[in-house]
């Protein structure tokens, strides 16, 4: 288990759709001579496609330029490279199509202009910027209905109430915002697939939704 609750709740969020996850990922081969670490990768495997997460977490407490650099540092072509590696040693994926996404969370709400200024600098890069506040509660209840939706889809569960379809108890952190969804639906409030994922906000679930799964 990650060693940080935030990386657990992104972990947590990327395996209900799927994924195998792995946090506080031991890299090498970076160039720098030493061992690096990934705060979370996620893999999944379809025929011949490899379809790959990698989410950094953490404070920026420098100036823009600095933040900027310090987050680029995270996703160098090397860096990024070795999460391939560590992804291969665990699949042996054969002539494979990777389809990756990079991501990084900062675990504090920051104000508006700031995430539009960041997101702006990063995203010719590849690299996605996101607020965990952003993901606090309304990622984990997309990612919550999306697995509860399936299960009733396929038949596994015959209820016919998506939120009394329970969640496995190993996803500790997501267990918390079911229960508060429950509450909600109890008091007469909608909590609805649909609605949510046509929030406009930042959504690291739409993100992965939208990598041609």
């Amino acid at each position: 288990m990650s060693g940080e609750w935030s990386e657990q709740y992104i972990a947590e969020m990327i395996s209900i759709l799927g994924f195998a996850v792995e946090t506080n990922c031991g890299l090498h081969g970076t160039g720098t001579g030493g061992k690096n670490e990934a705060d979370v990768i996620g893999w999944r495997v379809h025929d011949s496609n490899v379809f790959l997460v990698h989410v950094e977490v953490g404070h920026l407490t420098g100036s823009f330029k600095t933040n900027v650099e310090h987050v680029q540092k995270k996703f160098t072509t090397e860096m990024r490279a070795s999460v391939k590696e560590f992804v291969k040693y665990r699949t042996n994926p054969t002539n494979a199509n990777w389809h990756c996404l990079w991501v990084y969370v900062h675990p504090f709400a920051r104000k508006n202009e700031t995430i539009d200024r960041m997101k702006s600098e990063l995203l010719p890069e590849d690299i996605h910027y996101i607020s965990l506040d952003h993901l606090i509660p309304a990622d984990g209840e997309r990612a919550i209905l999306i697995w509860k939706k399936y299960r009733m889809d396929d038949g596994f569960v015959k209820t016919k109430d998506i939120h009394y379809t329970a969640l496995p108890s190993r996803y500790r952190l997501l267990k918390v915002i079911e229960y508060a969804m429950i509450v909600r639906v109890q008091s007469g409030e909608k909590v609805a697939l649909d609605d949510l994922m046509v929030n406009r906000e930042d959504s690291l679930v739409k993100l992965i939704k939208y990598m041609d799964i």
